[in-house]
């Protein structure tokens, strides 16, 4: 549904996407940071959420104003069958339905695909769920701790003599997310072609086994399952002391094997047997870092970011979250961006990573409080009256 055929109703992202409609009516994590992408290339996304708002809310404020930036926001009481006409109404009026509820909770609710599609045959609908719409674990409850062990990935991080570990950042919901982005892309691309709408079923399960593919590939080259910070294919690959921190390392190639040895000062053991090829290296693993934290733990991490920046070596200091809010690199690329926000102020998010030449992505907005934009959206978008908004607010149907 073309943006310009409406008033108004937000701000003009001039982004490749600025024609196209998103209902976004997903919580937490994966789906919401969907809709933000969508966001980001200029697409009018409006969050629909229940009155009480989507579940994401209560982790914090701060958190669900950054996965939630690029929006705007409506409330809708859709267990109400006014509700859920007014949502049809928006529905009539989109180019995309996003939703990550369960398949028996859509079905419920009257939102399945099946519904939409009779209300409008081009939409494309999006569920993203933990397993997908089929299969034997499609009505297991998924969580992040519970798909990286399902998936393997737990179980390949750690040390090789430790439990498994949760990887630390939610890549699957960010990796699914992505994927969930780029389908709807494709989508719309191929209705441009076709005309015609689709279902898209993303599952973060998928996403996560996708996230296995080196893994995968290594477990059929037979290397160890676990290894800590090593890489099977290059000989210094890991995380030693420093004066005042940690820094990381890296070396695979023979060029960049004799630029360590010059910068620790110890040519002498270009000589040594042990350490002439990659191979041989790579079974001497254990006694090279302990040699190259003989060297790190007598330099600073400032030392480490000089060498970074003055010789082509793989060095860098292991930072602490607040150290890159000021890193330059991260300045230059915009990668940390300040939005103004009703209640926090001020929200501190990423910037867009797609950096388009002539449609770049922009983060311009921050997840609003719930319902900040409900009488804005069925005015311009719907056209509704003041006088009908403020029955539907005295009824419970919308805030």
């Amino acid at each position: 549904m073309r943006y310009k055929d409406y008033n108004c109703w937000c701000q003009v992202l001039r982004g490749p996407l600025n024609d196209i409609i998103v209902l976004d009516n997903t919580h937490v994590l994966a789906g919401p940071f969907a809709g933000r992408l969508l966001g980001e290339l200029g697409a009018q996304v409006i969050k629909v959420e229940p009155p009480y708002g989507e579940m994401g809310r209560r982790l914090g404020y701060h958190w669900f104003a950054s996965v939630n930036a690029n929006k705007k926001f409506i409330a809708i009481n859709l267990k109400d069958d006014e509700g859920k006409k007014i949502l049809y109404e928006l529905v009539k009026k989109s180019d995309v339905f996003l939703t990550n509820y369960k398949y028996s909770t859509v079905i419920k609710l009257g939102l399945s695909y099946e519904d939409l599609k009779k209300v409008n045959p081009k939409i494309i609908y999006l569920q993203l769920t933990g397993f997908g719409t089929e299969g034997p674990y499609k009505d297991v409850p998924a969580h992040d701790i519970i798909l990286q062990s399902l998936s393997g990935m737990a179980y390949t991080n750690g040390f090789p003599d430790d439990p498994p570990i949760r990887c630390g950042p939610p890549v699957i919901d960010v990796v699914a997310g992505l994927c969930s982005a780029l389908s709807i892309v494709a989508a719309l691309y191929h209705r441009e072609k076709s005309g015609e709408g689709q279902f898209i079923d993303i599952a973060l399960y998928d996403a996560a086994i996708m996230l296995m593919i080196e893994h995968l590939a290594y477990y059929f080259m037979g290397y160890p399952e676990r290894l800590g910070n090593a890489n099977p294919m290059q000989t210094v690959y890991n995380i030693f002391k420093a004066k005042d921190g940690y820094v990381a390392v890296v070396t695979g190639e023979d060029a960049q094997w004799n630029a360590l040895l010059k910068i620790m000062g110890r040519e002498d053991l270009k000589a040594d047997p042990r350490f002439k090829t990659l191979p041989e290296r790579s079974k001497h693993r254990t006694i090279i870092d302990e040699i190259v934290e003989s060297w790190t733990k007598n330099i600073f991490l400032k030392d480490a970011e000089k060498l970074m920046t003055s010789v082509d070596f793989p060095i860098a200091p292991v930072r602490h979250l607040e150290s890159i809010l000021n890193d330059p690199q991260v300045k230059e690329r915009q990668m940390i961006v300040k939005l103004p926000h009703p209640v926090l102020n001020e929200v501190v998010t990423p910037g867009s990573c797609m950096k388009l030449s002539k449609t770049p992505g922009k983060v311009e907005s921050p997840g609003y409080p719930i319902g900040y934009h409900t009488e804005e959206i069925l005015k311009s978008l719907l056209g509704y009256e003041d006088d009908r908004i403020k029955a539907l607010k005295e009824k419970g149907i919308i805030v």
